[in-house]
């Protein structure tokens, strides 16, 4: 269609809404207003202009009744645009920076260190390493860092901002899991700034700090029974107590055989658990006494998540434990001892260590049966699975827990 010449007139409702098909009207008071009907029928508003140098440019405004937008509003447009070109401006640029800008603006806050975490979680903990304590870092986010943090862009997050989330961690968590959270956000943190160029990390070395100290809690003959006695208590979650009976007969580690599942075990007698799992990243080989069949739960699947049937793994740690720390103060409280001192679920892997040494089987061999790792050329040119050596070893295990757990429950008697 053969477009007709433009003719100058005030642009305003009526006269935009009189166009035909390819007509346009420019504007007689404000140089470069122009209005046009399409070959769709729809009519819209533009500006047009040139700065010395430089070509003509063209700043499209709005389609007439579209977002309300009226020939009223394009012409106070049109004036803005006008009066920016008599001061030498170029709006088309300018617009053009803008975009890039606001661009950028919503781009750094889609980008935040929620998003960063999971891609880390995703790429790395359970991606590329398969890290074993992947659980544990997940919980140690969800809990600490995402609260606080999470829904910051990545490039707004400050040293303070993470100095002030990580006081708040060691107050109400201790300065262990202050440390164990702020070593697992640096890692997250340099793998990023390993992918962007354009991101440095606010964590410095000096904010590292060190609370943990290596803990030699024994639990004692008298306190095992204290122990052993509260776990029968109502009080206490029933799943719990078969896991803390299990820890010390067993000598694991609790997040071993909280993962424990029946597709582990390879005969009666015998738990394996696969390196995909394992701290030390080889295959573990547990024999399971006759004393330790009789305390696992019979539940398909996971063995200790019966509130899910065995589809999920237990995790109720800070739940079961508060509840048995609660049973064993009131009772010593009600027969006037003293409290017993602060203990954790690892220190039962050590009891059992020590008690490993007690029933004279040897250092060797107590170290294999609970799972410490084999150095040196041992390592490299023994690969003798000693399942007799093993067997016996826990044979000897239950045994002192018996006799401990029968002297306690007479001497209760």
């Amino acid at each position: 269609m053969e477009r007709s010449k433009s003719v100058k007139t005030t642009i305003n409702k009526t006269a935009v809404e009189a166009l035909a098909i390819g007509e346009r009207i420019v504007d007689r008071d404000i140089d470069g207003f122009v209005a046009r009907r399409l070959d769709s029928g729809a009519i819209t508003y533009g500006f047009r202009y040139r700065i010395k140098g430089k070509p003509q440019r063209w700043v499209s405004l709005g389609v007439h009744g579209r977002s309300h937008y009226t020939a009223e509003r394009a012409r106070k447009d049109a004036r803005d645009l006008a009066a920016r070109v008599e001061k030498r401006e170029d709006p088309y640029q300018d617009d053009k920076a803008h975009q890039v800008a606001e661009l950028a603006k919503r781009e750094r806050k889609r980008n935040t260190l929620n998003v960063v975490l999971d891609n880390y979680l995703n790429e790395i903990v359970d991606g590329e390493k398969k890290l074993r304590t992947g659980r544990s870092i997940k919980g140690q986010f969800k809990n600490h860092v995402r609260p606080t943090l999470g829904s910051m862009p990545i490039a707004d997050i400050t040293r303070d901002d993470i100095n002030r989330m990580l006081k708040a961690v060691a107050k109400g968590a201790g300065p262990v899991a202050r440390d164990r959270v702020f070593a697992n956000l640096r890692a997250a943190l340099n793998w990023y700034e390993a992918e962007d160029s354009s991101y440095h990390s606010p964590i410095v070395k000096a904010m590292a700090k060190n609370s943990s100290k290596p803990r030699d809690r024994v639990l004692s003959d008298e306190e095992i029974c204290t122990v052993w006695t509260a776990l029968q208590s109502n009080a206490v979650p029933v799943a719990f107590a078969d896991l803390v009976r299990s820890l010390l007969y067993t000598g694991q580690r609790r997040s071993d055989c909280a993962l424990m599942h029946d597709r582990e075990m390879i005969d009666e007698n015998h738990w394996v658990i696969p390196a995909g799992r394992y701290k030390n990243q080889g295959t573990h080989y547990v024999y399971l006494t006759s004393r330790v069949l009789g305390l696992l739960p019979k539940t398909k699947g996971f063995k200790f998540g019966a509130r899910t049937a065995g589809e999920r793994p237990y995790s109720g740690f800070s739940k079961g434990k508060a509840a048995l720390d609660e049973v064993i103060a009131d009772r010593r409280k009600d027969a006037g001892l003293r409290p017993m001192p602060h203990w954790t679920l690892h220190d039962l892997r050590r009891t059992a260590r020590t008690l490993l040494s007690r029933a004279k089987v040897t250092p060797d061999m107590a170290e294999m049966v609970i799972g410490h790792a084999v150095k040196g050329l041992r390592k490299v040119y023994d690969h003798h699975e000693y399942k007799e050596e093993r067997k016996d070893a826990m044979e000897r295990l239950s045994d002192q827990l018996d006799k401990i757990i029968r002297g306690g429950a007479r001497n209760e008697s």
